[in-house]
């Protein structure tokens, strides 16, 4: 069960669930390993520099939300739209679950970074 606070995560009585609706959130840091936030709607947020490694993100929304220097390693994405963010620069994508041939080339010609071939 996680809180974000200021781009930390507490232990606390809140939890972030599958499905979540955190558009336009500010998650900057925050550090979301292993969570499970499918189909979660992501819209416009913030989420530079989150640790995302082993993440489930399938069928999530995040079109206009900036994921520049995130770690997706080994994380699900399945579903996800990169093309509609803001920006992948510096985002790590080692291992990640589920990107299709699109999904690759458009991650590689913008930055992203150990797109899997």
């Amino acid at each position: 069960m996680v809180k974000i606070v200021e781009g930390y995560p507490l232990r606390v009585k809140y939890e972030i669930k599958p499905g979540a609706h955190l558009n336009g959130a500010y998650l900057t840091g925050t550090n979301l390993k292993g969570e499970n936030l499918e189909g979660a709607s992501l819209i416009g947020a913030s989420l530079e520099s989150v640790n995302l490694t082993r993440a489930s993100l399938i069928g999530a929304s995040i079109e206009r939300a900036s994921i520049e220097r995130a770690n997706l390693t080994g994380a699900k994405v399945k579903g996800v739209d990169f093309t509609r963010t803001l920006s992948v620069k510096g985002a790590n994508f080692t291992n990640a679950i589920g990107l299709d041939e699109k999904q690759k080339l458009y991650l590689k010609k913008n930055g992203a970074l150990n797109v899997p071939e």
